[in-house]
């Protein structure tokens, strides 16, 4: 059977930024250029308006928010079950404006969450393959999460006809949280899309009074950026002149502000916010001294990636999917989580070898551009999968 209609379901979408997002809009895109049909539902958005077109693709945002805060106390349990219940009209809405219109033919749930299983039951219902893409990072959410959460994310990923990790660390956390996966599972890399590997503008014009070093990451705990500011206090006692530009948005960023302040850093620490320019996210990139992703947790890192495509060096932290990515004294520096101190020796490390920093940013540039990271590639694999599944039902 041909396979044509495909239907993802992220957890988040455009406007949103993140990785999540990110990969899914690349593969979603790619796919429409090799003439699939696809169409996106996420979760609902008070600040968008229904129907929307993201890039000539349809974006249905009929799914509640009951992804809840992390917390398995039996107040939380009941508040998602009851949530549950009361959004049992999302089955309803979904069945008529997607499924029985669009009749997809494969459902791609990216990063399952709770309300996922009206996608789910759906898909049964229809009997259409099911592939989970693990996107998220298992390890900071599914053992926090309340025992109802917990079990509809099992029961998913034991109902896909097939998984997908993003990382090899995140396949085998997948693995071992439910092993009847092993063999219907594997890794696939996200990826970079050419234009990323073109020349950008020389200087972006606030950069133009300085050197700086960049970080692109939510403003979240799990991100690190409160040990990166605390590193940067050990960096300029050590005399170095250099900017720090954070480029995100999150629920920290107030309190990282006041940090900065009370590590007397202020001055020299410039918060950006979100980008939504591509052009401006890689001049930034193209121009740094290098990045810095200090993460204490991380499913795949795309921005490390990016930067390498920019002919940047990286600096981060050994957790999660980095270290398949980013090698450490062959395309970056590699340093323990947690660890202001062990962040300051290596951006100081690089500071003081520019030799180093640009055969680090090099190297990585060529990784890069290995055909594991092209999204034309990863979507043909993708794509491979799909027909897989589809051919056993």
């Amino acid at each position: 059977m041909l396979v044509r209609r495909i239907l993802f379901s992220p957890m988040r979408y455009r406007p949103s930024i993140g990785g999540l997002e990110s990969a899914v809009e690349n593969l979603a895109c790619t796919l429409k250029s090799k003439n699939f049909d696809v169409n996106i539902i996420t979760r609902r958005s008070k600040a968008v308006h229904l129907p929307e077109d993201s890039a000539g693709i349809p974006v249905s945002r009929l799914m509640p928010d009951i992804y809840s805060q992390l917390n398995a106390s039996w107040l939380n349990n009941l508040i998602i079950a009851f949530k549950l219940a009361a959004n049992i009209k999302t089955l309803f809405k979904l069945n008529n404006r997607i499924f029985s219109k669009f009749r997809p033919q494969i459902v791609n749930i990216c990063f399952p969450v709770s309300s996922d299983i009206y996608v789910c039951l759906l898909s049964l219902i229809y009997k259409i393959p099911i592939i989970v893409s693990l996107h998220g990072e298992i390890s900071l959410v599914v053992p926090f999460a309340s025992a109802v959460e917990k079990l509809l994310f099992k029961f998913l990923l034991k109902k896909a006809d097939y998984v997908i990790a993003c990382s090899e660390n995140q396949l085998a956390e997948a693995v071992k949280m439910v092993p009847s996966i092993a063999d219907k599972s594997k890794c696939i890399y996200n990826g970079i899309l050419p234009d990323y590997f073109l020349s950008c503008q020389e200087h972006p014009e606030d950069m133009r009074d300085g050197s700086y070093i960049l970080t692109i990451a939510n403003l979240w705990k799990y991100k690190g950026v409160d040990i990166l500011l605390m590193a940067m206090r050990t960096v300029y006692d050590c005399g170095y002149n250099v900017k720090l530009v954070i480029v995100g948005e999150g629920n920290d960023k107030e309190q990282l502000m006041a940090m900065s302040k009370s590590l007397k850093i202020e001055n020299k620490v410039i918060f950006k916010g979100s980008i939504n320019d591509a052009q401006e996210k890689k001049d930034l990139l193209r121009n740094c001294e290098f990045l810095v992703l200090p993460s204490r947790l991380e499913p795949f890192g795309i921005v490390n990636l990016e930067a390498m495509a920019a002919g940047k060096a990286v600096v981060s932290t050994r957790c999660g999917g980095t270290p398949e990515v980013v090698k450490d004294g062959i395309n970056g520096i590699l340093v323990e989580p947690h660890n202001d101190q062990a962040l300051a020796q290596g951006m100081m490390r690089l500071l003081d070898d520019q030799e180093l920093t640009g055969e680090l940013g090099r190297n990585g540039r060529k990784i890069a551009q290995e055909a594991k990271f092209s999204w034309d590639n990863i979507a043909d694999q993708y794509i491979e999968i799909y027909k897989k599944v589809l051919l056993k039902r």
